[in-house]
């Protein structure tokens, strides 16, 4: 099999001309591309040939192209008679992953519904054509600039991957259930998975929404169970379709926004192009009540009938002291004074390897080697691939594609960690998080689920200190990158990357 070897500014077919590479994993490569005959961007999906699949993904995205529901990334154009085989899609401009959103925080329960209700439509209508998805996660579905739901890779992802099902509907269904899970809990069910951690159990059954996180509606919490389980709870009868789910979603009752959440300005739209019904998206302000106001009023009398009694004591503190001004000598003739205790100097811990942690990606780096990051040595360093900056979306520094990247440190046996100091190269500031494995890790994790957080800096500058509100032991440190600063790599102006001069781990 002969490696892909396109590169930007090459034309397939002379039409599309690729722009930007997106992802490679798996010897297939996405790339944002232009379709130069109808001047509008693409997608574009490429394997080289000879890979086993490549055929496969070709007869899949023709029979996707068949299903004309526009809550699908429509297939464009499938070729495989060249120097590579691709598939061509619509391009979403703007449109942000759920697995981006995810990686942020729960949805609010009106938002989870009216998402999970618009994947269960879309798959309702491929089935009723006989087609399937069977490899549907948070990765695949999408929400455009206008809010209308977009699902990625009908049929073509799970040729590309070899996945059957002797139940479609089934594993189609149970894959929507998890979807809206993970979107009213934060927790994937089964197996930590997608950046996400494992949903807990009880008596070896997975918890319902309801159980894990307070407030989700009883209804919601029902359908999802019912979807998910082949034995729901209460005796409610097990949903086992898209459309058996799609209709029952339909019937769980909108509910009202969170308090005190912000609502985005940005409708979900079905679809027809139509709102969602009770899905809205309009910024509101919360009104406080009569009551709240009236506590608040007397909350602000309480503080300044202290501050007058602070003040009047400490006028007649100052009257009665002796002249002079001096503190009283305590029983020993010394001057009485506070005495404050110096932060603790931990002992610098010995890195023993370090290697860059990419879980989301392609695990391409922007130079340097790993051990430039603790040599001792701050003329050298270690640095992440670069990135195209999109302003405006999520993850918009990290080129809108990933919840972040990092780099993994090995200190060679379980430590006690309480600080982290980084010398860091970009133009502006960083956001990281500090995340450290479980201690009976045996070997370096990867997955970031493996990984808990411990500290974050959201505007991390050329140096910092990251201290730990208490130690922790363990032998795999990480460093996540959430945000990244600008690159101070003249061949890399305008484009996001950060580099690791130094690090210090002191215990």
């Amino acid at each position: 099999m002969q490696p892909i070897t396109v590169e930007s500014g090459s034309r397939l077919a002379d039409r599309y001309r690729l722009e930007e590479e997106l992802e490679v994993s798996d010897n297939c490569a996405v790339w944002r591309a232009v379709d130069e005959k109808l001047s509008r961007p693409v997608g574009v999906r490429i394997v080289p040939l000879g890979h086993p699949r490549a055929q496969a993904m070709v007869e899949a995205a023709r029979a996707a192209a068949l299903v004309g529901d526009p809550r699908f990334l429509q297939v464009l154009d499938a070729n495989d008679d060249g120097e590579v085989v691709y598939v061509v899609t619509e391009w979403a401009a703007g449109a942000v992953s759920l697995a981006r959103l995810l990686a942020e925080d729960t949805l609010p329960a009106a938002d989870a519904v009216g998402i999970a209700e618009e994947v269960a439509g879309a798959l309702a209508a491929a089935h009723a054509a006989g087609q399937h998805h069977l490899r549907l996660d948070p990765g695949v579905v999408w929400r455009t600039e206008t809010g209308q739901i977009k699902v990625a890779g009908l049929m073509i992802e799970a040729a590309l991957h070899g996945v059957t099902s002797p139940d479609p509907a089934l594993t189609d269904t149970r894959a929507i259930a998890s979807l809206l899970y993970a979107m009213l809990t934060g927790r994937w069910p089964g197996q930590a998975a997608h950046g996400l951690q494992a949903a807990p159990q009880m008596d070896g059954r997975v918890c319902s929404p309801r159980q894990v996180r307070a407030g989700v509606p009883i209804p919601l919490d029902q359908v999802t169970m019912q979807a998910l389980v082949d034995t729901p709870p209460s005796g409610l009868v097990p949903l086992r379709t898209p459309e058996e789910l799609a209709a029952a979603l339909a019937m769980v009752p909108r509910p009202e926004p969170e308090p005190d959440y912000v609502v985005p300005s940005v409708p979900v739209v079905n679809g027809t192009g139509r709102p969602v019904p009770g899905v809205s998206r309009v910024p509101v302000a919360r009104p406080r009540s009569r009551r709240v106001g009236q506590l608040t009023r007397l909350a602000v009398a309480g503080v300044l009938l202290a501050g007058l009694g602070l003040l009047g004591w400490q006028i007649g503190a100052a009257f009665f002291r002796p002249l002079g001004g001096a503190d009283q000598p305590d029983a020993g003739g010394q001057q009485q004074q506070q005495q404050v205790a110096p932060a603790p100097q931990g002992k610098e811990l010995k890195i023993q390897d370090a290697a860059l942690f990419d879980p989301f990606g392609s695990g391409r780096t922007g130079g340097g080697a790993p051990e430039d990051m603790y040599d001792g040595n701050g003329r050298t360093a270690f640095y992440t691939a670069y990135y195209n900056y999109h302003p405006g979306t999520k993850n918009g520094t990290l080129g809108g594609t990933k919840p972040g990247t990092g780099m993994v440190f090995d200190l060679g046996s379980v430590q006690q960690v309480s600080s982290v100091h980084l010398e860091l190269l970009g133009r502006g500031t960083t956001g990281l998080q500090i995340r450290v494995a479980d201690e009976s890790a045996g070997s370096r994790p990867r997955g970031l689920d493996d990984f808990r957080s411990v500290a974050l800096e959201a505007n991390a500058g050329d140096e910092v200190t990251v201290q730990l509100s208490r130690p922790v032991r363990t032998q795999y440190l990480l460093v996540w990158f959430t945000e990244l600063p600008e690159s101070d790599k003249p061949e890399n102006t305008g484009k996001r990357q950060v580099g690791v001069a130094e690090i210090t781990v002191k215990s």
